[in-house]
């Protein structure tokens, strides 16, 4: 099969002489180069675009940072949605009900798998409803905070592994996931330096707030409360919390029978509560952690006697 070029070769192979002894010319002639120059621009050359490595980069570099900035929103919902997981069950939908919740539970199953054991003496009916049954005010921060760091992982990870091949990359997606599970240690460190620091201070009965003491209204079973604060006008909290501060230790003691022993919480710092029962008669106190005090007698009199002070329930 003949090239479609064939003749138009064999003719410049014939004028090959001639082309010659034309270009000489033009190269002296300067009305012939005029000539030239004039058919040329008149020729529509194919245009090759020359490739800036400059405009390249430049473009690289701004869709990396509207990349970064996409997922920079899709944390910032996610931590917006985890601040408000607990609102999941306000919920009808069972759609919006589960994605709401993700964040929250997750955090809710992860603090109540190494959240400290509840002591003794705490009632059954209140021990799921909180991560710290005993610390209500840090329980409610950590479920607001722990869900944030949480779901702001889990939407910047679908922000991250919805973008092009070249934003997502197995080392800068593990580096992000690093972040995340840094902020989510240092902040469960937070929570349980807290929890430890505050907790030992009430049970060594250091900056008491206020007592909760039971009464019988029918002599049979105690019923009613009352709470006396540290800053009542009556003598009452500054009686009791001399007497806990003199009782002495009688070790650990573990017991079955409440039967006719007062319940008193005593509120330690930001509302750290530590159960206690007051056996009225040999004057000693049964606190939620095992340990046994022999108080005062005038620590017990304070309790039962109702007229000095206190607000009742």
């Amino acid at each position: 099969m003949s090239c479609e070029f064939d003749e138009k070769t064999r003719w410049y192979c014939d004028n090959f002489n001639k082309i010659i002894e034309i270009e000489e010319h033009i190269s002296e002639c300067e009305e012939c180069k005029k000539l030239l120059d004039a058919r040329t621009e008149q020729l529509e050359l194919p245009k090759v675009e020359i490739p800036d490595e400059n405009t390249s980069l430049l473009k690289k570099v701004l869709k990396r940072k509207r990349s970064e900035k996409r997922i920079l929103i899709f944390c910032i919902v996610g931590m917006f949605m985890g601040f408000f997981s607990h609102n999941y069950v306000n919920q009808s939908i069972f759609v919006a009900k589960f994605i709401i919740a993700i964040p929250y539970k997750l955090a809710e199953m992860f603090l109540m798998y190494i959240s400290p054991a509840t002591h003794m003496f705490m009632n059954y009916s209140y021990m799921g409803k909180a991560v710290f049954a005993r610390f209500a005010v840090l329980s409610y921060a950590s479920m607001l905070i722990l869900p944030c760091i949480i779901g702001g992982c889990i939407y910047g990870s679908i922000g991250y592994v919805t973008e092009s091949k070249d934003v997502f990359t197995l080392k800068r997606f593990s580096v992000f996931i690093l972040k995340w599970a840094a902020a989510a240690v240092v902040c469960i460190g937070a929570i349980f330096g807290i929890y430890r620091h505050v907790s030992v201070a009430a049970y060594n009965f250091e900056d008491i707030s206020g007592f909760v003491i039971s009464y019988s209204t029918d002599g049979e079973k105690y019923d009613g409360t009352y709470v006396v604060y540290k800053d009542d006008s009556s003598r009452k909290y500054d009686v009791l919390a001399q007497g806990l501060r003199e009782g002495k230790g009688m070790g650990k003691t573990y017991i079955d029978d409440r039967d006719g022993l007062m319940p008193i919480n005593i509120l330690g710092k930001y509302g750290f509560t530590v159960s206690a029962l007051l056996d009225t008669k040999n004057n000693l106190i049964y606190i939620d952690n095992g340990d046994t005090y022999m108080l005062p007698e005038s620590f017990v009199d304070a309790c039962v006697s109702k007229n000095t002070g206190g607000y009742y329930e």
